[in-house]
């Protein structure tokens, strides 16, 4: 790559960066957990509800991070990420309704947990990029 490209494409990305920090943000929809994991464990099949994902602020990990779960006011589930970001909250014993999912540090999303629909993983990515926040889901 010649020298004039490599300096035109760094000065796009800092462009790019002043532009995104300069600019609302946009509301996010609440995200709706409604799948179901389903693993063999000897002779039984067992289903889980979980949230498994990854936690991220300007594209780098959350190392160690608290992550909090609330309906209303009151915690309902804790944990910590990993070292590469991700963490794991298991919903089987909530109920549907809308909660709260926080992170330390990054800010919060408003999910809905609702009846079974799905039997296939999903894996969430909560992130923050230059102050927004954004979720993301992909399934196997």
């Amino acid at each position: 790559m010649n020298a004039r490209l490599a300096v035109g494409m760094l000065a796009s990305l800092v462009v790019t960066a002043r532009l995104a920090a300069g600019t609302k943000c946009d509301p996010l929809p609440v995200l709706q957990i409604s799948d179901v994991r389903t693993t063999l464990i000897g002779d039984t099949l067992r289903k889980d509800r979980v949230i498994d994902g990854t936690a991220s602020m300007d594209s780098a990990p959350l190392l160690f991070t608290e992550v909090r779960l609330h309906s209303g006011k009151k915690l309902v589930q804790r944990t910590i990420t990993d070292a590469q970001g991700h963490f794991l909250l298991e919903l089987n014993k909530l109920p549907p309704g809308r909660y709260t999912l926080s992170f330390e540090g990054m800010g919060s999303f408003n999910i809905e947990v609702t009846p079974p629909r799905f039997s296939q993983r999903f894996y969430y990515n909560f992130s923050s990029l230059h102050g927004c926040l954004g979720w993301g889901e992909t399934s196997d």
